[in-house]
C-alpha cells in the first residue's frame, strides 16, 4: 500500500473568510479616513468664517468709518474687506430705541430693544454681520457702533 501525502496549506473557505476580514478592517480604515477629512474641512471653514468676522467687526468699529444715521446693510457694506474666496459677506442693522419711563408706558414700551425700523436714529446701532461659506455654512457676529 502507498504512503498517504499530507497536503499543507489553506482550504478555500480560510482564505474566503481572511478575504472578508480584510475587506471589513478596510473599509472601516477608509470610512473613518474619510470622517477626519470631512471634521478637517469644516474645522477649515469655521476657522476662515471666524477669522474674516473678525476682520469685518475690525472695520467696521474702526474710527474712520462713519457712523450712518438710519444706515442699511448696503450701508456698511463698503467698510467691510472682501471676503475669502468663495464666502459672502451679508449684514442686517438694529436701531436702538430708548425706553419710554412715562407713568402710562406700557410694559412693552419700558423695555429697552433694538429694533429693525427706524424713526429716529438715537446713536446706537446693533450691526449683524453674517458670512456663508460655499456648503452653506453661516457664521454671525454683532457690532455696536455708536455716534461720535
Amino acid at each position: 500500500m502507498g504512503a498517504r501525502r499530507q497536503e499543507a496549506g489553506e482550504t478555500l473557505i480560510e482564505v474566503l473568510l481572511a478575504t472578508v476580514i480584510l475587506a471589513v478592517v478596510g473599509l472601516g480604515a477608509f470610512k473613518g479616513l474619510g470622517a477626519s477629512v470631512s471634521v478637517s474641512d469644516a474645522k477649515q471653514s469655521n476657522a476662515a468664517s471666524e477669522a474674516a468676522l473678525r476682520s469685518a467687526a475690525e472695520h467696521l468699529q474702526d474710527p474712520d468709518v462713519p457712523y450712518v444715521d438710519c444706515a442699511t446693510g448696503a450701508s456698511y457694506g463698503s467698510a467691510l474687506p472682501s471676503p475669502p474666496a468663495g464666502y459672502t459677506y451679508s449684514a442686517t442693522v438694529r436701531y436702538w430705541v430708548e425706553p419710554n419711563t412715562s407713568p402710562s408706558a406700557t410694559v412693552l414700551q419700558l423695555d429697552p430693544a433694538f429694533q429693525t425700523s427706524c424713526v429716529k436714529d438715537a446713536g446706537l446701532q446693533k450691526i449683524t454681520v453674517s458670512i456663508a461659506d460655499h456648503d452653506g455654512r453661516q457664521r454671525t457676529i454683532d457690532v455696536m457702533k455708536r455716534r461720535r
